[in-house]
């Protein structure tokens, strides 16, 4: 029984084919985790949390993913808070902006129970993440900042609707608001 070569030769080339593909794929993954993994500067937020009682307030969201076993990857985020560097909102009401009325705007705002609320491009919430922040303590002794740095377990599909056009925001409720 004589055997044409035509069929080994069309195996060898399917073969290639496929490891091609599947060297390609494995590339594109690679290069899709390490885009995810950079960091994505968000913006900033700036809500009116309560304009009669001190400084307007700026919140800026920087994140990244990280990959894990079982598509378990991480959602990592810093976030940080600083009293508006706004002239106008300077002007308007001075008196918000001394080293000292910041301090008190920033430990009232520690106090209050804050989550960040992740949205997808249609408005969708994806999450709401407790955040606890940390005073920053500027150089008279004084907090002059919060900050938050952490991170909650998030698949890759879940982070690319946040960064694909979705939107964030801060909720929050202090002791003291009725």
């Amino acid at each position: 029984m004589a055997y044409s070569k035509w069929p080994c030769w069309l195996l060898f080339v399917l073969l290639a084919a496929l490891q091609f593909i599947a060297h390609a794929q494995s590339r594109t993954n690679l290069s899709t985790v390490a885009t995810l993994a950079a960091p994505f500067d968000c913006g900033t937020f700036s809500p009116t949390i309560d304009v009669t009682v001190g400084a307007k307030t700026e919140f800026h969201l920087e994140t990244s993913w990280i990959p894990g076993k079982n598509h378990k990857g991480m959602f990592r985020y810093k976030m940080y808070v600083v009293a508006s560097d706004s002239a106008v909102e300077h002007l308007k009401n001075p008196s918000f902006y001394t080293p000292e009325a910041i301090a008190a705007q920033m430990k009232r705002i520690q106090g209050c129970w804050e989550s960040l609320e992740l949205y997808d491009a249609d408005g969708f919430v994806l999450r709401h993440i407790p955040i606890a922040f940390s005073l920053g303590i500027n150089d008279k002794g004084l907090a002059g900042s919060l900050s938050s740095n952490a991170a909650e377990q998030m698949d890759a599909s879940e982070y690319r609707q946040f960064t694909g056009n979705g939107s964030w925001s801060i909720k929050w409720s202090c002791p003291d608001d009725n």
